[in-house]
């Protein structure tokens, strides 16, 4: 695991900032271990995945299926191509059906919920930071495995869909394909990813349909299935939490799966802040996901101006020399009203000083402009000799 993912992870039952530090093993050698802060829970590391799962918590269908893809975990990818060939298609292709629907983009952090063997990240585009979550040790082992193969990168975490370790607001994108129709709580599931995604940011839910289960019910496991968990077979859309836009559900795969997608809608006509920040070139500080986390220095320069600039790089706007630019705000701490005010005040008074024919000044939005976690910095400093 990265060390500058850290600040991203959150204690599972307490949502308590985690914490990495460096111990002494059983054997002696030094391990790395997550501290939850100020509780002291302790989660291990195990090849670099941290085990951020309180396996005697878990009960019923988690359980369940929890051994069963540890099981089926070698088999899962053979079987999944074969599956696809059947249906008149490669694997891509079936993919692509879904995938197609995230738009994902450089720079993005994107989370994959029930990663399983990580076969959906292949097809995906490269320079955003992935992350990916499951239940399932064997999976993720296998997940490993083929990120390797590929060359590819991920940071993976064993947890649990219903309790994700995560900060609120903190991913782009947030997708799931194949399992909640198996969840204990599928609601609170969703309402989990509903809590990590930023404002304005697109989640995907992919699942078999009760057209593909009534196609298998010759067989006892899944005609039981079927009498057992009829309505699971639908897309989820009642289970929603409210206020969510643009909600769509398609059927995918000759219908065979169900493709429900949403967006979370941005609060109050208000940008989220996200966790970015940026330097006075524009380029990301890295590893920097907190307040707390700033130098006394970066933190003085982060109140007053430096705020009320990292509104004015998110949303594009060319900035005046002699300011600097550090951190944007952070996730939980929003502008009152008349905080947002002032900075459309702000704005206002920057865009006038700029000359028009300055290029960077032709798509200036409106102060009015309702930012989004998706606007990715874009800075132009006028340099004075």
């Amino acid at each position: 695991m990265k060390p500058e993912s850290v600040p991203l992870l959150r204690c599972p039952r307490s949502h308590e900032p985690l914490r990495l530090v460096s111990e002494p093993g059983p054997d002696g050698s030094t391990q790395q271990v997550l501290v939850s802060e100020p509780s002291g829970e302790r989660y291990t590391l195990r090849d670099g995945i941290p085990l951020l799962l309180d396996q005697d918590a878990l009960s019923g269908t988690n359980l369940r299926y929890q051994g069963a893809y540890s099981r089926a975990a070698r088999f899962y990818d053979p079987a999944l191509r074969l599956a696809a060939r059947l249906v008149g298609g490669s694997e891509w292709r079936f993919r692509r059906e879904y995938l197609q629907e995230l738009g994902v983009h450089a720079g993005q952090y994107v989370l994959e919920v029930s990663v399983g063997t990580g076969a959906n990240l292949r097809y995906l585009p490269p320079g955003a930071t992935y992350f990916g979550l499951d239940i399932s040790r064997g999976m993720l082992a296998r997940c490993q495995k083929n990120l390797r193969t590929w060359q590819a990168e991920a940071e993976l975490f064993l947890g649990n869909a219903e309790e994700l370790p995560f900060c609120d607001e903190s991913f782009d994108v947030v997708f799931h394909v194949g399992g909640i129709n198996a969840f204990n709580d599928r609601g609170r599931a969703l309402a989990e990813m509903v809590r990590v995604a930023r404002s304005d940011s697109k989640l995907l839910v992919v699942d078999e349909s009760a057209k593909l289960m009534e196609a298998l019910s010759w067989a006892p496991s899944a005609k039981r299935m079927l009498q057992e968990w009829g309505d699971r077979f639908q897309a989820p859309v009642d289970l929603l939490p409210a206020g969510m836009v643009d909600v769509q559900v398609t059927p995918i795969l000759k219908g065979w799966l169900y493709c429900m997608t949403f967006r979370k809608p941005r609060e109050n006509c208000r940008p989220s802040w996200g966790a970015r920040y940026v330097d006075n070139e524009g380029s990301a500080i890295d590893g920097i996901r907190s307040f707390r986390e700033l130098s006394a220095a970066q933190q003085a320069t982060a109140r007053g101006k430096g705020r009320v600039l990292a509104w004015l790089v998110q949303a594009g706007y060319p900035v005046p020399d002699g300011l600097v630019i550090l951190p944007t705000v952070f996730s939980g701490d929003e502008l009152s009203l008349e905080a947002w005010t002032a900075v459309q005040a702000h704005l206002d008074r920057i865009r006038r000083a700029i000359p028009t024919s300055r290029s960077p000044s032709a798509h200036l939005p409106s102060a009015r402009t309702r930012l989004g976690p998706t606007v990715r910095p874009r800075v132009w400093t006028r340099r004075t000799k």
